[in-house]
């Protein structure tokens, strides 16, 4: 049997629209499911932290290695011992009574870039003033890992 010229067009037009028909209902299906609020999965990324990067952000830890870099333990304990300086043991607590008018990290700044600015009763004025080219952010370093002690 032999199909009329029309015929064979319709035919060829009914399947053209059910791959339309089928294609616009797959398309549709997954924009129903987002605006429905089903859940469509997705990718994350989970960042870990690096422990040797917080470390480095540690202004403590930085401060002590400037302390040790500089070998400030040769003159100064972490501990109330007197070695040639002070123990530096609380230092941030006295820090803060030594000179009115400067808080204590004022008051540990000026001790490390001018010595002799202020002589502690029963010491000479024997620091080197060798900190004076010290960064801001390492001056600060510095001091937040004495006010720990």
């Amino acid at each position: 049997m032999r199909l009329s010229p029309f015929s064979r067009a319709a035919f060829l037009l009914t399947i053209l629209a059910f791959v339309v028909v089928f294609a616009l209902a797959a398309c549709s299906s997954g924009s129903d499911a987002a605006g429905s609020g089903t859940a469509l999965p997705t990718l994350v990324t989970i960042a870990t932290a690096d422990p040797s990067a917080a470390e480095a952000r540690d202004p403590i830890a930085k401060g002590e290695a400037i302390f040790k870099g500089n070998n400030c333990s040769g003159c100064h304990s972490t501990g109330s011992d007197q070695i040639v300086g002070p123990g530096l043991a609380e230092v941030g607590d006295n820090a803060a009574t030594r000179v009115s008018g400067l808080s204590a990290d004022d008051y540990l700044e000026q001790s490390i870039r001018e010595p002799g600015a202020f002589i502690v009763d029963g010491f000479s004025d024997g620091m080197p003033a060798i900190f004076t080219d010290l960064s801001e952010t390492e001056m600060s370093d510095l001091v937040a890992f004495l006010k720990s002690l």
